[in-house]
């Protein structure tokens, strides 16, 4: 026993210091990984990347329609089934056994970026922050090892949260939330609560040193401001037509901050200089539920439709005509959830995705707590309809959740591209068997960590 204990904790050392040194964490990046995930995304080292024709996903040209695609309409089911998704990091015991929150863009030369965030073990504690990784080309299809993002933190080394990227010009925006306070001691552990200031870097990628350097962070909106509450983020920006920035967010209330009077709500951050200065728009609430990590679409007649995360059973939608000042009241949709995030886009003119769990909470001991039916489902209807176009996961298990999806489009072509994580509910963490992994037999071990799924719809 004791010895199976030594050799547990060299392997969680080992590792540790992998992760730290050649990932970017506390020691120095590897300069040559550094070069060679710039030369792989450049084409060339000391070139600015070479566009590769894709369009962003605000941009829509009626010649390259995803309506166009053979199988729009149609079910990808037969595709690789459950087990037709591309494992981007296996999760394992050290440094990252955690992984959450994936969100995914495109550089500009077409190459796929993840950022989630991480931890040694559980969400919230001290270590948890922000990894990078890169995909070989656009397909999506082989990864680099991820990398610390070196981001400076507060003085209370608050955990890092919910990462949002926006790519353009050259350069990767990354929105993020920071906590401060709202700590809670779980089992010993100081551990912050979901949310705190939101904050943003940005990494310049096609600088000619391929130097994996980000800028400062900058406070975009902080904790202080309006009900005081931690802010959070969950989903990506839109663009709108008019060319302002559109970010959802939410405040939320728990752990040491529940004293608040306050109640937490949902609106939006809208940029109306790229992203330079941010004004908070809406305050939605709803009597019975909370309204969390919200997703926003511009529909085509210049509404904006946000769809919400509660604990009500179903996704709610609300409506603004007047870009995010005033929103419709939130009403139930017939879209079943099991209080989990969810992500919608804009494909074409005509055409909107939503990935999301489809299904109410289980309640039986062996699927009490699981997160299942993934599904993506599109929309010919500016989303009052939906028809289920893949079901990327769908095994049941008490505490297994295969969640937190987030979609994109290039803004042509017929793949759309889902991310998402898988873990076990901290509850049951026994059944993600990390053992294994200590005496060479990880392969008897759950698959977990972060995942990407191609759909071709051509």
């Amino acid at each position: 026993m004791l010895l199976a204990v030594g050799v547990f904790a060299l392997v969680f050392l080992l590792d540790f210091v992998r992760v730290s040194t050649s990932l970017g964490g506390t020691g120095r990046p590897k300069r040559q990984a550094s070069v060679q995930a710039y030369e792989q995304f450049t084409g060339e080292r000391g070139g600015r990347p070479e566009p590769v024709g894709a369009l962003r996903e605000e941009e829509y040209d009626p010649d390259r329609s995803f309506d166009a695609c053979a199988r729009v309409g149609g079910n990808l089911e037969e595709e690789g089934g459950e087990h037709g998704s591309i494992l981007v990091h296996r999760a394992s015991p050290g440094p990252m056994q955690y992984n959450h929150m994936a969100m995914l863009d495109q550089l500009d030369n077409g190459s796929l970026v993840l950022v989630w965030q991480f931890s040694s073990g559980v969400e919230g504690v001290t270590d948890q922050r922000l990894a990078l990784s890169l995909s070989a080309d656009e397909t999506g299809r082989s990864w680099s090892e991820p990398r610390v993002i070196p981001i400076d933190r507060n003085k209370e080394g608050g955990a890092l949260w919910s990462p949002v990227l926006h790519s353009q010009h050259g350069k990767l925006l990354l929105l993020f939330v920071e906590s401060s306070d709202c700590v809670i001691h779980k089992g010993g552990v100081k551990r912050f609560s979901t949310g705190g200031t939101i904050k943003s870097v940005e990494w310049d990628y096609s600088n000619a040193a391929g130097d994996f350097v980000w800028t400062k962070p900058k406070t975009v909106y902080n904790q202080s401001a309006g009900d005081a509450l931690p802010k959070v983020l969950a989903n990506k920006l839109i663009v709108l037509r008019s060319g302002e920035l559109v970010l959802p967010m939410w405040s939320e209330k728990h752990g040491s901050c529940q004293k608040l009077r306050e109640k937490g709500s949902a609106g939006v951050l809208v940029s109306s200089d790229s992203g330079v200065t941010w004004e908070k728009r809406g305050s939605l609430t709803a009597p019975d539920t909370w309204l969390i990590e919200n997703t926003v679409v511009e529909t085509s007649d210049g509404s904006i439709l946000m769809l919400f995360r509660t604990k009500k059973g179903y996704i709610y939608k609300s409506t603004s005509s007047d870009k995010g000042f005033t929103w419709s009241k939130p009403r139930k949709t017939h879209e079943s959830n099991p209080d989990a995030k969810i992500h919608a886009l804009r494909l074409s003119n005509t055409t909107l995705a939503l990935a999301y769990n489809n299904h109410k909470k289980f309640q039986k001991p062996h699927n009490r707590g699981c997160r299942t039916n993934l599904d993506v489902a599109l929309s010919m209807d500016e989303g009052k309809s939906w028809k289920r176009s893949l079901r990327a996961e769908k095994e049941v298990d008490t505490g297994l959740r295969s969640h937190y999806p987030t979609l994109y489009f290039p803004g042509s072509g017929c793949k759309l591209f889902l991310a998402y994580t898988r873990f076990y509910h901290e509850s049951v963490q026994a059944k993600s068997k990390w053992e294994l992994f200590a005496t060479g037999e990880q392969a008897k071990a759950p698959l977990l960590g972060v995942f990407l799924r191609v759909l071709d719809f051509s």
